[in-house]
């Protein structure tokens, strides 16, 4: 079953704490405001970024940036 820009679209949508969208490249993307660490990351569908924000989140949590 394939997934569609929409159905990605919602999934992302229930990230909280950043800005995701989907590119014109499919991929999954998410900016996070403030500006502090790592601005934006990518991955190929919304488990990754989750993952990814995840990491970041840590690293902030580390540094005391949330």
């Amino acid at each position: 079953m394939e997934v569609t820009h929409g159905e990605v679209a919602v999934e992302l949508s229930r990230i909280a704490g950043w800005r995701p969208w989907v590119s014109d490249a499919e991929c999954c993307r998410a900016t996070r405001p403030p500006e502090w660490w790592t601005m934006t990351v990518d991955a190929d569908h919304p488990d990754g970024l989750r993952k990814a924000i995840a990491e970041q989140d840590q690293l902030a949590d580390l540094i005391g940036a949330a």
